[in-house]
């Protein structure tokens, strides 16, 4: 079976929401994807109003991995002095 867009507009329809009534609705956290620059996005100014809301997908990965260690890891250019501790 073929899917088609028309089919799956009208399926996930109600899990959109207009940026109209955005305003209207209040959220516990807002999930930004990789990527998105919350500076230059249509949604900008409420997402700037609401930046404590704001979680990533790693935020959402580590509240549900607490018991595992984390260790980050950063990479450095050769040519970049390395800081003093």
């Amino acid at each position: 079976m073929m899917i088609t867009k028309k089919f799956l507009s009208k399926k996930f329809k109600k899990f959109f929401l207009k940026k109209n009534n955005i305003n209207k609705k209040t959220f516990d956290y807002i999930v930004v994807s990789p990527g998105i620059n919350i500076n230059k996005c249509d949604l900008q100014n409420y997402l700037k109003k609401n930046l404590k809301k704001i979680i990533t997908d790693l935020d959402i990965f580590y509240s549900n991995h607490k018991k595992i260690k984390l260790l980050q890891l950063q990479e450095q250019m050769e040519n970049q002095q390395q800081p003093n501790y």
